[in-house]
């Protein structure tokens, strides 16, 4: 369901958007960000009572990688 969901999420990201979430099994969820284009700028792990998540912003850039103007 995760995966769906950040597919989702990337798909309907605005160029230059981001996304700002709690993963909670971000060696899941980060290869499916980055299959969609995204580019992590940051991450903290944080202690969710219980177990841990992983605080993350991730940006969709305002062209693919790769292509030049």
């Amino acid at each position: 369901m995760l995966t769906a969901f950040v597919a989702n999420a990337a798909a309907v990201l605005a160029p230059g958007g981001r996304l700002a979430w709690i993963s909670p099994i971000p060696r899941v969820t980060d290869p499916a960000l980055q299959a969609a284009g995204l580019v992590l700028r940051g991450s903290l792990t944080l202690d969710m009572g219980g177990f841990t998540g992983q605080l993350q912003r991730w940006d969709k850039p305002l062209r693919p990688p790769g292509r030049r103007r």
